[in-house]
Formats: structure tokens, sequence, C-alpha cells
């Protein structure tokens, strides 16, 4: 082997190694990014699931007081045109408002539970697998609860234009709330859990 063919293996050599330390630093920062996306999507379903807790949980004190005040006080709320919105549908949709409440409670301490530095792949993924089923299962029980106290609430506005109309658009905004709100939960449950992909955007 001469000098030039010396040269030239020598060449090659730097060549692999250039390749094979350029595909180290590649692969070493598309982990360190996906690790900052799961941290964040942890800590974005972290504080969904805190706000959600606060929001209803306050909603849950304002409406059990409210129907309790009425209980004791007048028996109802009296609205325009001699309705009357029956305290007890206030009430129930305030312990509505705490089992939603306690039960994002519940998923966000659960969430909070994975360790991305010391927990593996498959496990970050089966507790965050396991928290997203429960979040379904709980919808599961809630929208069929919620559609039955709308349909309360809208039997006792009956023959209440006003209030009716009211009550269709919060419904419709609720609705669209809620719908946002659950699209971003789950986007960020498909960041939690999928180990090899990183472009979500």
């Amino acid at each position: 082997m001469d000098l030039n063919e010396l040269k030239e293996n020598w060449k090659n050599v730097n060549e692999r190694l250039s390749k094979l330390e350029a595909r180290e630093e590649k692969l070493t920062r598309l982990s360190r990014e996906l690790y900052h996306r799961k941290r964040t999507a942890q800590e974005k379903l972290i504080s969904q699931y805190s706000r959600l807790r606060v929001v209803l949980g306050l909603f849950g004190v304002l409406y059990l007081s409210f129907g309790l005040y009425w209980a004791l006080t007048t028996g109802g709320m009296q609205l325009s045109d001699g309705l009357v919105f029956p305290w007890w549908i206030l009430a129930l949709i305030g312990l509505f408002c705490f089992a939603a409440a306690i039960f994002d409670g519940y998923l966000s301490r659960e969430v909070s539970r994975i360790d991305l530095g010391t927990m593996s792949v498959m496990d970050v993924s089966r507790i965050a697998t396991r928290c997203r089923r429960l979040h379904h299962l709980w919808m599961v029980y809630a929208i069929p609860a919620a559609v039955v106290l709308v349909s309360l609430m809208f039997w006792s506005m009956q023959g209440n234009e006003a209030a009716v109309i009211g009550g269709i658009a919060g419904g419709v905004a609720g609705l669209a709330c809620g719908l946002v709100i659950y699209l971003r939960i789950m986007k960020n449950y498909r960041r939690l859990m999928r180990p090899d992909d990183i472009p979500l955007e």
C-alpha cells in the first residue's frame, strides 16, 4: 500500500467519522427536542386539569350555594313571567361540577406522577394512555348527565322565550369551549405518548 492509498483511506475514515458525529449530534438534538416537547405536554396537561378543577370547583360552590339558599328562602329562583327555576336543579349542577373538579384533580395528579427523567418510554406511554382512557370514560358518564341537566333546565324555562334563547346561546358557547379544551388535551396526550414523533405542528 503506497502513500496515496493511505491518504485516501485516511480521508475516507475521516469522512465516515464526520458523518457519524453529525448523525449522533442530530440524534442528541432530536432527543432533547423530544424530551422538551414531552415535558411541555406534561406541564400543559397538568395546567389544563388544574385550571378546570379550580373553575369547576368555583361553579360547584356557586350553584350549590345558590340552590341551597333559594331552597331555604323562596324555594326556587324566580325568573321573569313568574317562571320558577327549581333549587334542586341548581344543587344538581353544583354537585356535577364538584364531581368533575374532583376527577380533573385526580387526572392532574396522575399525569404529574410521570417522571421523564427516570421512566422508560413504555412507562410514560402506559400512564398517559391510562389517563386518556379515564378521561374518555368520565365523558361517557358526564355527557349524558350534562344532557339530562340541560334538559331539566330547559324544561323549567318553558314559556320564557328570553330565557330559552339565552340558554341556547350559552349552551352553544359552552359546547364550543369544551370542544376546544378537549382537542387541546388530546393533543398533549398524543405528544406525551408518541416516542418517535417530533413535528406535530
